[in-house]
């Protein structure tokens, strides 16, 4: 007879944002309900890898056919990654360091590491210059490439004042329509 502690764990997780919440629809047998994601605990996990990972399969379960699967399959691997500590990515880390170890992964570009480094490691001096908005409100405004790169070592400001400009002359949407 095997005597080995056997736990029998659930772990749940409960994912706002902007006051939105994600739920999972789950066939019952009483019919279709709404959870939030959830699931067991693996041998070996730790209850924070256990309710990453079971996000990510309830979140990725959900995603409609024909979903870009090599940029989901990008982020599932720097979450698991992430929570199984082989990379960190928080304000803490050198930014240098982050923007290394993000291209370092399959399916993550110039432009994603460098938004990462701007946003979470709070370098300074990135110029997200083939991102769409940065390039178009620059245009609107008559500031040419040099008069941008002049802008070390502040040029994160200067993408996030220019993704500002864009979200200014962008008139507000409502359900009703334009206000």
């Amino acid at each position: 007879m095997d005597t080995r502690w056997k736990p029998s764990v659930t772990v749940a997780a409960i994912i706002e944002r902007d006051g939105r919440y994600l739920l999972v629809e789950e066939e019952t047998p009483e019919g279709l309900r709404l959870n939030n994601p959830a699931g067991h605990l693996d041998p070996g996990e730790t209850p924070l890898q256990a309710v990453v990972r079971e996000a990510l399969e309830d979140i990725r379960s959900s995603i409609q056919h024909g979903a870009d699967t090599a940029r989901i399959d990008a982020i599932v691997a720097i979450a698991r990654a992430v929570a199984d500590g082989e990379m960190e990515l928080h304000a803490g880390v050198a930014a240098s360091d982050l923007r290394v170890a993000l291209l370092a992964r399959p399916g993550i570009g110039v432009w994603t590491a460098d938004y990462l480094t701007m946003t979470v490691a709070g370098d300074p001096d990135i110029l997200l210059d083939t991102d769409l908005v940065v390039k178009n409100s620059a245009a609107q405004l008559g500031v040419g490439a040099a008069a941008l790169a002049a802008t070390a070592p502040w040029r994160s400001y200067a993408s996030m004042h220019l993704w500002r400009h864009a979200l200014l002359a962008t008139p507000e949407k409502t359900d009703e329509g334009d206000v």
